[in-house]
C-alpha cells in the first residue's frame, strides 16, 4: 500500500488547463457532466489534476449554459443547445476558487 501525501491546495485564481476527459455521471440531483482538467501553468499548480461537475441543463442559470456562452454564441446555444465533449483535449482557462481548503472550479473559458 503506498503511502497517502497532503497535497496542497492550488488557491484562488485563474489557471491554464486541457480538458482530459468528459464523462456523463448521474449525480445526487441527477444527470452530470464530469470535467477532468490537468493543470498546465501558474506557480507550483503544472500538472495537477482537478475535477468539475455541473447539472446537464442548459438554462440560463446553470454553469453549463454560462460555460457554453464562452464557448459558443449564447444566441446558438439557446437555439441548437451545446456538446460539452467538444471540449476534450482543448487549452481552456480555469476559474478556480479556494474556500475551507478546498479548490473549486467555478468558470471555464478559452485559454
Amino acid at each position: 500500500m503506498t503511502k497517502a501525501t497532503y497535497e496542497a491546495p492550488l488557491g484562488s485564481g485563474q489557471y491554464n488547463a486541457i480538458v482530459d476527459d468528459i464523462q456523463d455521471v448521474e449525480g445526487e440531483y441527477g444527470p452530470q457532466v464530469q470535467f477532468d482538467f490537468t493543470v498546465q501553468s501558474n506557480g507550483g499548480g503544472a500538472g495537477r489534476q482537478i475535477r468539475m461537475w455541473a447539472s446537464n441543463k442548459l438554462s440560463k442559470k446553470s454553469k453549463l449554459y454560462r460555460i457554453a456562452s464562452h464557448f459558443e454564441d449564447p444566441e446558438k446555444v439557446k437555439k441548437d443547445g451545446w456538446d460539452p465533449f467538444s471540449l476534450k483535449g482543448r487549452r481552456v482557462l480555469l476559474l478556480i476558487v479556494n474556500e475551507d481548503d478546498q479548490d473549486r472550479v467555478v468558470d471555464v473559458s478559452p485559454a
